[in-house]
């Protein structure tokens, strides 16, 4: 019997970012540094990949990750900080449909949780766009030192729900997350589009 549902958020909750999302902030950040600096945009571009992974994984703090590009872009840290966020929220939205969808799972007595592989710094303007409600839990990779596909952080994900792999979904946008869900029992959804993951849930036997 499936009793909870789990969202990804990046790709799936929050959507609009074409493109690929490292090169997207990189380009949205160099954009916003641009009037500030004579920023070296590949020296930026490698000191940000090069951190991008180790500050979602929660290896190394929001100070030595800005510090880390900041450096790079020639700007201060502040001036970083500022862009980075602003890069999370503009090219974003809440994909309402499927907010939509987890609160109504929430009142048919589903719980719905959160997992999402994000950066102490772009969680923040993920909270203010709402991306994180109704869920609960929200398991943050930089939180809990673990990344997707990780076995270890849904592992996680159903200690802190108290349930079996067999007794819940998972929903997210990249197949190798959505693969290593399966491997485990979860009933596991590659999200694309609001249509086809609503016809997914329902042959499941969850109506939305």
């Amino acid at each position: 019997m499936i009793k909870a549902a789990i969202f990804d958020i990046g790709g799936v909750v929050l959507v609009g970012r074409k493109g690929g999302r490292y090169s997207a902030v990189v380009k949205e950040v160099i954009a916003r540094t641009a009037t500030d600096s004579n920023a070296d945009v590949e020296k930026f571009t490698r000191a940000y990949m090069g951190s991008f992974d180790a500050a979602t994984a929660g290896s190394i703090s929001e100070a030595e990750f800005l510090g880390r590009v900041s450096g790079a872009a020639g700007v201060s840290r502040r001036a970083m900080k500022r862009a980075y966020r602003a890069a999370f929220m503009v090219p974003n939205r809440v994909n309402a449909p499927m907010l939509s969808i987890a609160r109504r799972l929430k009142r048919s007595g589903y719980r719905v949780a959160a997992l999402s592989n994000v950066d102490s710094l772009a969680a923040s303007p993920v909270r203010r766009l709402g991306a994180y409600k109704p869920f609960n839990p929200v398991v943050l990779s930089y939180k809990v030192h673990m990344l997707k596909p990780h076995v270890g952080v849904y592992r996680l994900m159903l200690r802190k729900l108290r349930l079996k792999p067999q007794e819940c979904i998972f929903i997210d946008d990249m197949p190798a997350n959505v693969e290593a869900a399966r491997k485990l029992g979860f009933h596991a959804i590659l999200y694309v589009n609001v249509r086809e993951t609503r016809a997914m849930l329902e042959e499941l036997g969850v109506r939305v």
